[in-house]
């Protein structure tokens, strides 16, 4: 009934470069999820970075997940904001077809 949360906090040293690229979470039916990542990037440094989800009803009976959330924020190594963003489903948007 509650909400399964993540914070990621990635910081790229100057001129460093990296990666990552970590598996889509897979919501249930019925699961809510949060994720929230913070990116820091120094001068002259590139981050690669990848959020995804993916839904399964190993029972095949349409359930759909209850939300998920997801905030990416990213700043120069002294916390100036370059650019933020925000994705929110609900159960409607779930149920809703594409």
């Amino acid at each position: 009934g509650g909400t399964a949360r993540q914070d990621i906090d990635i910081r790229a040293a100057q001129s460093s470069f990296l990666e990552v690229l970590p598996d889509p979470q897979i919501l249930f039916p019925g699961a809510g999820f949060a994720t929230a990542t913070r990116i820091a990037v120094g001068p002259g440094a590139a981050v690669m970075f990848s959020d995804a989800f993916l839904t399964h009803d190993p029972s095949h009976a349409g359930g759909i997940p209850q939300s998920y959330r997801s905030e990416i924020v990213i700043t120069d190594l002294g916390s100036k904001r370059r650019a933020i963003d925000r994705v929110f489903l609900d159960r409607q948007s779930f149920a809703s077809p594409s």
